[in-house]
């Protein structure tokens, strides 16, 4: 009887799908998903960690510089080419070489350099005489007489002596905490000047620019001259100090050496150094273009890991809270659940085979398609002009091209014909797969239309297609087989300065100094069954001068919803934002257009293709 309950036990234990030593499958598993959960921590933390440094390195910190230095060239730019027009003022030049004795010219004078100041930003505007060594400041009076005697009066003699057109001094006060420069230029023959003219500028806004953008609590933004003082910088206490105190000497020479001429695309220089704590420093820097200044930027690698060093800290914590949660489920299981059901576990691992063989079918199913998508998309892109060539047919653009699927229904089109320069927007109907296609079909009529029949009449080419369009899509015999067509505008801009313009229902926006400006297109959209089959849309002429910009847009940016209310973003803000931001670089724009949609959207899905052209001519 001992035997037989033996031999019943030994069978039931082989029965049971269960360890008859949990102990070790406990051990076993917490070691492995440990091992696990560490090593999926360190080489996440370690994959975060080398993307923020190549994030720092290649787009943080060089457009942080970029900014600042186009802010501070511009600015410079500006002042420079007031001074100079300032010098090359004949009514001025002749009043101070007579003395200052014509009463007229004197009123004039005072008027100018007085409009110049208070009119343009600048902080001070000054004529002085070397015939009569006088001092007229911005405000159109005397403010005194200079003498070589004087050592405060050095900067006007030296200037003088200079030999240079133009000298950019800057002045620090440090008792009003009050950095400014001066263009200083030299009125008539610079071996023999009449007198020193300029203006001044007040770099508080540079600096408080400094502190608000400077990332780190040990971080320092320096702007230094060629002899390596320190002229601005985001900590006042660091003016006047020489930059030698930050940078290894090799570093510090490179720097100062570097011709802003010989930049690639006048980018931002980054390099890294261990200072003299033993700190590794991640240091960028550009050189000014239009004063003998060198913008430099350092930064603490550890603060720059900063928003990393929680992922190890977590990755430790979830490790250690995952090893307790199983050992109390294993114990758990190991405890409570016995299986007397072992033909259910094998009728459920039956099923979970069938289901991973129907998921499988669903999957490279699914991977078939959107290969095929991913196919259309190469396709689409191919038909669209490539980035060479849009640079060379606009010096200065951008697009902003964001189907909603991975394909759509936008498409942006612009050759060199003639004498001229074409550039085409539409907007088909549909989006994804269906979008694509219309767009491709209406590339190859444009292609056709401006080959054979017209390349310098907008509005011909919209009729044209509208025809064509409408007799492929409804059909000659009358039957209504598709309601499909586009929305589209196109521009001609021929090598004698002529601009024309004709649009189905996308309007053109020029924006200059004087506002915005919209050309509007034409009601109806091309080849729709319900639209006419003649196009009703003319040529219009556009009117320039150089620096105005132009945009083209359809309507997915418009019609883009968000916002705390969800409303779409709409005509208003849309010219809002182009006025606020046209003065910059198209490239600046793409990214001020991109990061102000994506802030709108708020995390709403995009309901349209988008599409915005911009360029300046």
């Amino acid at each position: 009887m001992d035997d037989h309950n033996h031999q019943v036990n030994k069978e039931s234990k082989n029965d049971i799908l269960y360890d008859s030593g949990p102990l070790h499958v406990i051990i076993l598993a917490c070691v492995v998903i440990l091992i696990s959960v560490v090593a999926t921590g360190a080489f996440t933390y370690n994959i975060s960690k080398q993307a923020v440094i190549d994030q720092l390195k290649t787009r943080d910190l060089p457009n942080m510089i970029q900014s600042h230095t186009n802010k501070i060239d511009g600015r410079l730019q500006r002042a420079r080419e007031t001074s100079l027009q300032l010098a090359g003022n004949p009514a001025l030049q002749e009043w101070i070489t007579d003395g200052e004795t014509d009463q007229q010219l004197e009123q004039y004078a005072k008027s100018t350099i007085f409009n110049l100041k208070n009119h343009y930003d600048y902080d001070n505007c000054f004529i002085v005489s070397a015939v009569t060594n006088n001092y007229w400041g911005g405000s159109g009076t005397l403010l005194g007489t200079l003498s070589p005697d004087n050592s405060q009066d050095d900067w006007f003699y030296n200037t003088l002596k200079s030999g240079n057109r133009v000298t950019v001094n800057f002045d620090h006060d440090r008792l009003l905490q009050r950095s400014a420069v001066s263009i200083n230029t030299l009125m008539g023959d610079i071996n023999d000047p009449v007198a020193v003219v300029g203006v001044g500028l007040n770099l508080e806004t540079t600096a408080a620019d400094f502190r608000r953008d400077k990332k780190g609590v040990n971080s320092t933004l320096l702007l230094v001259d060629n002899n390596g003082k320190i002229c601005l910088s985001d900590d006042v206490s660091l003016i006047n100090r020489q930059l030698t105190e930050f940078l290894p000497a090799e570093l510090y020479k490179r720097v100062l050496s570097t011709d802003p001429s010989q930049t690639i695309s006048r980018r931002p220089i980054v390099t890294e150094f261990t200072n003299s704590q033993g700190e590794l420093m991640d240091l960028v820097y550009q050189p000014l273009r239009y004063a003998p200044w060198t913008l430099v930027y350092q930064i603490p690698r550890e603060e720059s890991l900063a928003v990393v060093t929680p992922i190890w800290t977590n990755t430790v914590a979830t490790a250690a809270i995952t090893v307790i949660l199983l050992i109390i489920i294993f114990f758990i299981v190991s405890r409570r659940i016995a299986n007397p059901y072992k033909r259910a576990l094998l009728l459920n691992a039956e099923l979970e085979r069938q289901v991973e063989l129907r998921t499988q079918e669903l999957t490279e199913q699914n991977q078939k398609i959107m290969d095929s998508i991913d196919y259309a998309q190469r396709i689409q892109e191919a038909m669209l002009p490539p980035p060479g060539e849009m640079d060379r047919i606009f010096s200065e653009h951008f697009i902003l091209w964001k189907p909603r699927d991975t394909v759509g229904g936008d498409f942006y089109w612009a050759r060199d014909v003639g004498r001229g320069r074409l550039v085409i927007v539409g907007d088909c109907t549909g989006h994804g797969v269906p979008g694509a296609l219309m767009t491709m079909a209406v590339i190859s009529m444009i292609d056709r239309i401006v080959d054979n029949m017209a390349s310098n009449n907008p509005a011909l080419i919209l009729k044209e297609l509208n025809r064509i369009l409408y007799q492929t899509l409804q059909g000659d015999d009358g039957r209504k087989r598709l309601d499909e067509g586009l929305d589209a505008a196109v521009c001609y801009i021929s090598e004698d300065g002529t601009f024309l313009y004709a649009g189905a229902k996308i309007a053109l926006y020029q924006v200059s100094l004087g506002g915005v400006k919209v050309y509007p297109g034409a009601k109806h959209g091309i080849g729709h069954r319900r639209n006419p089959e003649r196009l009703v849309v003319e040529n219009q002429i556009v009117t320039y001068q150089k620096g105005d910009a132009f945009y083209l847009s359809t309507d997915g940016y418009l019609d883009q919803n968000g916002s705390e209310n969800n409303y779409c973003y709409g005509t208003t803000r849309y010219r809002s934002l182009l006025e606020k931001t046209h003065t910059l670089p198209m490239t600046e724009q793409h990214r001020v257009l991109a990061r102000e949609l994506l802030t709108y959207m708020q995390g709403e899905d995009q309901r349209d293709d988008i599409t915005v052209l911009g360029f300046r001519l």
